[in-house]
């Protein structure tokens, strides 16, 4: 997640010559026929700002807070994540078939998401068998070494584990415990608002199925189990159970540590870091660690009535001495981890941030029971500069620490980067880059995850393979990966990069997308099927595979957002415009073939203020026309092909003065470029001809007078067949949620039905997609949202009493949906979630089109086409599209009304088409007029030789 402000120099080549740094930006003209690569340059993207390359740990933080918050509170609801999903538990779910109707997996199954819990099977003498949670993607398992994973959460199970461990007893091997909930940090749940857990989770076979302990379930109000920051099991405990229950387990929760010693069904605190009642001065942060003769170590962080480092030989209450050294930053020391020395139990290591000493606030120390005294070895920390060069856990969100089980002087600690320490060397060279951001150049600031090195930065989870301490697990914001030797180079600097790594997540669906894109008028099965998303953290990736085993290619690094899919105008080429946290927008070329050309930038160079996930739109009915919002102004661009980072105007009358435009929706071709814009405080403009009108036009407002105050506009939905029926969304807790018009905003409906409010809670809507489905018998419209519980529809509009149902809940689940999108050509809908990747869903037509193809003869184009069955089939329009225009209707050919039989079609077009690419289409319509379209074929007419 690393909340630095990143940009990318994406489709900037920056080269370090003579100690300047050259940009080679658009290369359009170069002849790219022997030299075009395969994919984006990912190698040439860093995680620094184009922009400006100061730290801003808020940055995400203050987005989700901004778009989530209660209006009239300022604050994200305590506990809303437990609370949206009671409240799921009410909503009525969608019934439908299995099989091609019901929601898909569409991946990345290439791209592993943020994971804090891991644990490596010790019954499994192969090391093949692997548990590993995401914080919103749930609890995984494979027995393949993670060539393939299972998820073992079941939809209705809380996915935000952060800590989990085995029973190692060779009689209780099978018993695993999990624990939920993640303080700092989680995207899901949005701005310094928590992701709550509901305890912890216990599995009897092996991690394949799992039951939550009642006696740690927290309802709905505050409980300390809502936050596990570690489960540690007892391997001393004698086995005087049958059934697994006789586990002694210790949690470390938010200000506490916890006992159980039947497995689960009764716990106790044994050390709190609130001494007095009522509750006050907790502290946050916790750790606990257990030697295999069941010495208990502790830590609690600063901000409690009791804070410090903590021991005792039986865990009891009462029994914990304080071994708190003198140098200990009491006062100050937020998050701390603890190590146990394997190799030597006595020896503990404890690593924490603190503020105003050491790198970045800092400490590192090493305590030996023997002797009761600590040594301080914060001196062995990197501190190196550049980006990350100098250890950052930023804030403790990413801190992880563990020692060599062979290898005692090796002590491998982990925040954004991860460094091997040499503990026997000379603390000026002790330590040795071995994952995280490259260290090219000493900068620290770049990463390339699809490339030669998959490892990702900011760490949370190590282990080490039982009895080869050199093979090496780690879990990321970038998922599961191994290192086969941990151990490769040498100490210090000339180590750095020499321990290499294997990616492991495949089929580990736990990415949390941003934003999901689509072509809306695809031409061939390749666009048809393509999707493009922006992850947190993950940057943006793209499949064309209809298959969910098939890997995603990477398009651009940092955090994905916005992204959009069109055909060219002037070739047969596509484009996909993406995007990177605060508002870079990305340009990249493919040939017709799906081939990667070029790349450019397209932001305009005096934008400013953008958001950390800035929305863009291109105009539905002219693909070179983009429209680009930056704090309370908008820009315009006419000519993304020829000028795409030169042809930006501002539209200076349409800016919304002390606000930032947040959401964008333009209208489709039957009624086009109508642009609507809504902001932080709830303002909605309307915009007609946005394309072409002069800059100094003011837009229309349409601000609904029913629209909540100070609300924050998230996502705008027009209905393909017509600019004057939109919905707009408001993504704040605690506020009406959901509008519609039919009137182009002269007048609005609030339609949030029974997603409102609920004995004075509501879930967040994050956005909205629109699907005229005029082939279904009878035609009707779906709409779409997405929430922090899942996606939801309705087919009917009712006012405060619409029916909103969930959509694949044992697929999707409650997850948070933070974008969907529809395409009403073939009627599929795509959901970007923050949790387990993107799922997709296409809906049945009533006329089987078996077979479409366009063949050319000359100067004309002939076209065969034929049908399985026919329901009520009126006929046929032939559509047509030169270029990247939009489609025109040529002709109509009449149907065979109901029919049970195959059907074959005929038509030729005589007319003398220009040189270049032709699409065609059908439109088959019903005879209650009604419509549907088919998947587009182009051809390629070449042009005359003049010599013949």
């Amino acid at each position: 997640m690393s909340t630095l402000t990143r940009a990318i120099t994406f489709g900037l080549v920056v080269a370090a010559i003579a100690g300047g740094v050259w940009l080679i930006g658009d290369r359009s003209g170069t002849d790219r026929s022997e030299t075009a690569p395969e994919r984006p340059p990912v190698e040439e993207m860093t995680k620094e700002a184009t922009r400006g390359t100061e730290e801003d740990p808020d940055a995400r933080r203050t987005y989700e807070r901004r778009r989530l918050r209660n209006p009239e509170t300022g604050k994200i609801p305590v506990n809303a994540r437990k609370k949206g999903l009671a409240f799921a538990e009410q909503m009525p779910e969608r019934l439908q078939k299995a099989g091609a109707n019901s929601w898909q997996p569409r991946g990345p199954n290439n791209v592993g998401g943020r994971s804090r819990a891991f644990g490596i099977d010790v019954s499994d003498a192969t090391h093949q068998t692997l548990l590993a949670g995401g914080v919103s993607g749930g609890m995984w398992r494979t027995t393949d070494g993670g060539n393939s994973w299972t998820r073992t959460f079941g939809p209705e199970q809380r996915p935000s584990v952060s800590a989990l461990d085995q029973d190692p007893r060779p009689e209780r091997q099978d018993v695993w415990f999990a624990g939920t909930g993640e303080l700092i940090g989680n995207s899901a749940g949005g701005g310094n608002a928590t992701y709550a857990g509901d305890g912890i989770y216990r599995s009897k076979d092996g991690g394949q199925s799992w039951s939550l302990l009642s006696s740690t379930a927290t309802g709905l109000d505050f409980g300390f189990f809502d936050f596990t920051f570690a489960v540690e099991v007892d391997s001393s405990a004698a086995t005087d159970g049958s059934d697994g229950t006789d586990s002694e387990v210790y949690a470390a929760t938010i200000s506490r540590i916890y006992r159980t010693e039947d497995g689960g069904s009764n716990w106790s605190v044994v050390l709190r870091s609130d001494t007095t009642a009522p509750l006050n001065n907790l502290a946050l942060f916790t750790d606990v660690e257990v030697t295999s003769n069941g010495v208990v170590y502790a830590a609690l962080s600063s901000g409690g009535e009791r804070s410090g480092l903590f021991t005792s030989t039986t865990g009891d209450q009462g029994s914990w001495t304080d071994i708190t050294p003198s140098g200990w930053p009491v006062s100050s020391a937020a998050r701390t981890v603890l190590a146990v020395n394997p190799s030597d139990e006595e020896e503990v290591w404890a690593l924490t941030k603190a503020s105003g000493s050491g790198p970045n606030g800092h400490e590192l120390w090493m305590y030996d029971r023997d002797t009761g005294t600590w040594t301080d070895s914060t001196e062995y920390l990197p501190e190196r500069g550049g980006t990350s060069g100098t250890f950052n856990s930023q804030d403790g969100y990413d801190l992880i620490a563990e020692v060599h089980p062979e290898n005692s002087t090796l002590v491998y600690v982990g925040g954004r980067n991860l460094w091997r320490l040499d503990v026997s060397a000379d603390s000026s060279d002790g330590n040795t880059w071995i994952g995280g951001y490259t260290s090219s150049n000493n900068g620290f600031g770049a990463y390339n995850p699809s490339g030669s090195d998959p490892h990702h930065p900011d760490q949370h989870a190590l282990a080490f393979e039982p009895g080869n301490g050199d093979v090496m697990y780690v879990g990321s914001d970038g998922g599961i990966h191994r290192t086969d030797d941990n151990r490769a180079g040498s100490s210090g600097e000339a180590g750095d990069g020499s321990v290499l790594w294997n990616d492991l997540n495949n089929g580990y669906f736990t990415t949390q997308f941003y934003a999901v894109c689509q072509f809306q008028n695809p031409d061939g099965l390749t666009e048809r099927t393509l999707i493009a998303g922006g992850m947190q953290d993950n940057g943006t990736w793209s499949t064309t595979s209809g298959s969910v085993s098939e890997p995603w290619g990477q398009l651009a690094s940092g955090d994905g957002g916005y992204c959009s899919l069109t055909n060219n105008a002037t070739d047969d080429s596509t484009s996909r415009y993406v995007s990177t946290q605060n508002g870079p927008v990305y340009r990249l070329v493919y040939d017709e073939n799906g081939i990667f050309q070029d790349f450019v930038e397209v932001t305009p160079s005096s934008a400013n203020d953008q958001l950390f996930i800035n929305p863009f739109a291109l105009d539905r009915s002219a693909a070179d026309v983009m429209y680009y919002p930056a704090g309370s102004n908008l820009w315009r661009n006419n000519d993304l092909e020829n000028s795409p980072s030169s042809g930006w105007t501002e539209l200076t009358g349409a800016q919304v003065p002390g606000e930032n435009i947040t959401a964008l929706g333009v209208s489709s071709d039957n009624d086009a470029h109508v642009l609507y814009y809504g902001t932080s405080e709830g303002t909605l403009k309307r915009l007609a001809h946005a394309d072409t009108t002069a800059p100094t036009t003011p837009p229309t407002d349409v601000t609904g007078t029913n629209f909540p105050t100070d609300g924050y506009v998230s996502s705008l939905a027009v209905d393909p067949t017509g600019s004057d029926s939109v919905m707009v969304v408001f993504s704040n807790y605690g506020v009406t949620s959901l509008f519609y018009s039919t009137d182009g905003g002269t007048s609005w409906t609030a339609v949030e039905g029974n997603l409102g409010a609920d004995e004075g809670f509501s879930p967040s809507v994050r956005s909205a997609a629109i699907l005229p489905q005029p082939g279904l018998d009878p035609p009707q419209t779906t709409y779409y949202v997405g929430t922090s519980i899942g996606v939801y529809s309705t087919t009917t509009l009712d006012g405060l009493s619409t029916i909103w149902t969930q959509e694949g809940a044992s697929e999707i689940g409650d997850v948070v949906v933070d974008q969907v999108q529809a395409r009403a050509e073939d009627g599929r809908v795509i959901a970007g979630t923050h949790a387990n990747g993107t799922y997709s869903v296409s809906r049945p037509i009533p006329v089987e089109l078996a077979g479409f193809d366009a063949t050319v003869d000359g100067r004309s184009v002939h076209l065969t086409w034929t049908t399985a069955s026919e329901t009520d089939n009126s006929g046929f329009d032939i559509e047509h599209r030169y270029r990247g225009g939009t489609f025109e209707t040529l002709d109509f050919v009449p149907g065979q009304g109901t029919t049970a039989g195959p059907q074959t079609y005929e038509y030729t077009v005589t007319n003398e088409l220009a040189p270049g690419p032709h699409t065609f289409r059908l439109k088959q319509i019903d005879t209650d007029g009604t419509a549907q379209y088919s998947e587009p074929q182009r051809v390629t007419l070449s042009p005359e030789d003049p010599y013949a």
